[in-house]
């Protein structure tokens, strides 16, 4: 039944990778550390701050710079979390209900860069 199939992943999913670990207990934004191993390109907040809209939707989680725009179509939780926290640090909302890693586990190819403070 595929529905079945369909409900048992989401539970697997919620339980293996959404499932915070620190409470959220985070102050954004968050940085990477600069020994730390990074993807992309460096971009500012004041630079994710630019794409907050549906047709331009960036997000920095924990230090990563995400574009989210064609992600948030086929997030579980709606287009509504994600347009919540557009051109922002989602660091604290994205640790209340996510694992830390769960972007490079769900969806990898989003990480577009890092945050830096400046450039």
């Amino acid at each position: 039944n595929v529905r079945k199939f369909k409900a048992d992943s989401l539970k697997w999913i919620a339980k293996n990778i959404c499932t915070a670990d620190d409470g959220g207990a985070n102050a954004g934004p968050v940085y990477i550390p600069a020994e730390a191993p990074k993807v992309g390109d460096p971009y500012t907040m004041q630079e994710v701050e630019k794409h907050a809209s549906q047709q331009d939707c960036w997000v920095a989680i924990n230090g990563k710079v995400c574009n989210l725009t064609q992600f948030m179509m086929v997030h579980p939780g709606g287009v509504q979390p994600i347009m919540s926290n557009a051109g922002k640090d989602a660091s604290t909302d994205w640790n209340a209900i996510h694992n830390r890693d769960a972007i490079e586990k769900i969806a990898p190819d989003v990480i577009i860069g890092y945050l830096v403070a400046s450039k």
